[in-house]
């Protein structure tokens, strides 16, 4: 929410700059971007960055392939938008406070590389069988494969 509010208030500044000029710009400094997204920033909030991504992908870093409708191999590298398991169930955010305590969520270090952030989007980032997430059955946490389907399938 605070980087969406940052982002407003930034194009309102863009759009109300004296001279008309576009005061965004690349950035030389790495944040993160990936599948060729562009880092820019605002010369009045130089600190704060966001990704410019390519079309067919979005997500804060540009991880997520919007247009990715099935999984290759096992799934590792699947950054599609499925987000329910098999039963029809939907997945829990992966930065949700019951997923935190597990090995695997939002905050690992490595979590943007296992296509992991704030979504609730199927994933393998242990190398099962195929895609899965997390799902809260009543008071049980279970880890469920997904409904998303092998690409080798047609």
């Amino acid at each position: 929410m605070r980087a969406l509010l940052a982002r407003l208030l930034l194009c309102v500044l863009v759009v109300s700059d004296s001279k008309g000029s576009n005061e965004l710009h690349q950035v030389p400094s790495n944040c993160d971007c990936l599948n060729g997204g562009t880092c820019v920033s605002n010369k009045y909030f130089s600190n704060i960055h966001w990704c410019n991504c390519p079309k067919k992908f979005g997500g804060q870093h540009c991880e997520i392939d919007k247009s990715k409708t099935c999984y290759e191999g096992n799934g590792h590298f699947y950054r599609g938008k499925a987000s329910t398991d098999t039963m029809g169930r939907p997945c829990l955010p992966w930065n949700s406070a019951t997923v935190l305590q597990q090995t695997y969520h939002a905050h690992r270090s490595d979590a943007l590389q296992l296509g992991l952030g704030k979504h609730n989007y199927c994933r393998n980032p242990d190398n099962r069988r195929r895609p899965w997430c997390y799902v809260q059955v009543g008071l049980k946490l279970l880890v469920q494969e997904c409904m998303v389907h092998d690409c080798a399938d047609g």
